[in-house]
């Protein structure tokens, strides 16, 4: 739930190009070419989104082991 929290607070381009990257499959110029964007700017949402989603990883697993102790 955190996750899907998360992704629905994120800037919308960036939330657009990391699920259709990670979810939809759509390589980085095909996203770059349906978003009118280049495809730097489609890795760096990548990588931004990337991160972010990383974060609410690591803030869950710590919280579970946390419970789990």
């Amino acid at each position: 739930m955190r996750l899907v929290a998360h992704l629905e607070s994120m800037p919308a381009r960036r939330r657009d190009v990391f699920l259709l990257f990670r979810v939809y499959g759509y390589s980085r110029d095909e996203i770059a070419q349906r978003l009118s964007i280049t495809p730097s700017a489609v890795a760096k949402h990548v990588v931004r989104a990337t991160v972010d989603c990383a974060v609410i990883f690591s803030e869950v697993r710590q919280a579970w082991l946390e419970d789990a102790a």
